[in-house]
């Protein structure tokens, strides 16, 4: 971990921002996918930053996500995010560290974060110093709406913003409902969360 940490930690620095972008991705992805993506990301935004993924194991094949097999791997990770979080808090030198999560990376993120606030408790101000997490990002995320409504108090009290990206449009957040039920998901559009 020292020599990972020294060269994550050397890229930091010699960056223009001293922050950190870690993506997490959904379903259907590879390893290879998810840091290229991640690089793109950092890219396009045009910010000189360093990223990172977070490759969970997705055995890209949508009956594999829709039959549940995914969803039960990607709460499974959610565990290794919440360390990877505390480990980046205790050695890294980035000045905030943002979360971008796509579509079952949502389920990913949002369980992380539930366990991350669970394991360390405290009020906001405690925690958002300690694990400088700036940015939560989710993108049209297949977290259920009810779910991600009970662990807000939690994300909230760790990260300084949470943002949402919804769609009235989703054809893979309403495939996901149909499917898996579990009714609408925070990526669509819902009255408990506001219109488009």
């Amino acid at each position: 971990v020292a020599w990972l940490m020294a060269d994550l930690n050397a890229s930091i620095e010699a960056a223009r921002v001293r922050d950190l972008l870690i993506y997490v991705h959904g379903a259907k992805v590879n390893f290879y996918n998810a840091n290229a993506f991640a690089a793109q990301l950092d890219h396009f935004m045009g910010r000189d930053m360093t990223s990172m993924a977070f490759s969970w194991p997705s055995r890209q094949n949508i009956v594999a996500y829709g039959s549940g097999g995914d969803v039960r791997r990607a709460f499974g990770a959610a565990d290794s995010l919440a360390t990877l979080l505390e480990l980046l808090a205790e050695r890294s030198v980035a000045r905030r560290i943002h979360v971008v999560c796509w579509s079952a990376g949502g389920r990913v993120v949002n369980s992380a974060l539930a366990q991350l606030h669970a394991r360390h408790g405290g009020d906001g101000e405690d925690l958002r110093e300690r694990f400088r997490l700036g940015t939560i990002y989710f993108a049209a995320a297949d977290v259920p709406g009810e779910e991600f409504l009970t662990t807000l108090p939690a994300l909230d009290a760790l990260a300084q913003r949470i943002v949402v990206a919804v769609s009235s449009r989703d054809g893979a957040l309403d495939m996901a409902r149909t499917f898996m039920g579990g009714g609408t998901r925070i990526g669509q559009r819902n009255e408990a969360l506001g219109p488009d």
